[in-house]
């Protein structure tokens, strides 16, 4: 699995990251969980979660990480944490 991030729009109070996420193995996955992390200067990291539920094998889904701090501003780290078989 690969996790990027899209863009960042303002959101609200805060700000929503578009992340592309893609199965590039041979078997579907679901409840497929996508974390991201967020670091700017000193401050504790500020961390998101989404949960897709059906990733089919060779395809891709979108979803959306909130964020209280501005994205474009720091670094943001993306990463699958685990899935489930259908």
């Amino acid at each position: 699995y690969s996790a990027e991030g899209a863009d960042a729009r303002v959101w609200g109070g805060g700000f929503i990251v578009r992340v592309q996420v893609r199965n590039t193995g041979s078997q579907a996955a679901a409840d497929l969980h996508i974390a991201g992390e967020l670091r700017s200067g000193d401050a504790a990291p500020e961390r998101s979660q989404a949960l897709i539920d059906h990733v089919p094998a060779g395809s891709s889904r979108e979803a959306g990480l909130y964020f209280t701090q501005d994205p474009r501003q720091g670094r943001l780290s993306l990463r699958a944490e685990g899935y489930r078989k259908p």
